[in-house]
């Protein structure tokens, strides 16, 4: 899905967002209309860099268990590399870029650190274990990541 909308956004001509303003009149969306939004609901302090980086770091804790089962596969793998390879991979992005851009570094700080790496990983398990992948499980996974980004 991410290659396919990366490849509909490189198309010349083609606006990925978009709405129909009027019968057969379609009003294009580009990310100065969304920051614009944000900006005016949230402050100017966030942009969609903000949900860009929530959203990739969220689906890194969710992913936590599947990186550690990489890990123990090949036990020279590092934390933060298979972290941010399995979320670019997930993205459509290089690890370089999901890194960089993506990843929040206090995730990426959390994982380099033994202990709450451990302790973090039980609470995506129970997480996951009692609340699936439901909205409920979400929800949860959002307070973890906030506590993380607060965390030091």
């Amino acid at each position: 899905m991410s290659k396919l909308v990366a490849q509909s956004a490189e198309a010349r001509g083609y606006a990925l967002f978009r709405y129909e303003a009027s019968p057969g009149h379609w009003q294009d969306i580009d990310s100065d209309d969304v920051n614009s939004f944000i900006h005016s609901h949230m402050g100017d302090e966030f942009s969609c860099k903000d949900f860009r980086t929530w959203g990739a770091s969220r689906f890194g804790l969710f992913s936590l268990p599947d990186v550690e089962a990489k890990i123990q596969e090949n036990k020279r793998r590092t934390w933060p590399a298979t972290l941010t390879s399995h979320v670019a991979s997930m993205l459509g992005n290089t690890p370089a870029v999901c890194r960089q851009y993506y990843l929040h570094p206090q995730l990426v700080a959390l994982v380099e650190d033994t202990r709450p790496r451990t302790e973090t990983l039980s609470e995506m398990r129970q997480i996951i274990q009692k609340q699936g992948m439901s909205d409920a499980s979400v929800s949860a996974t959002e307070k973890l990541l906030n506590t993380i980004i607060r965390w030091r």
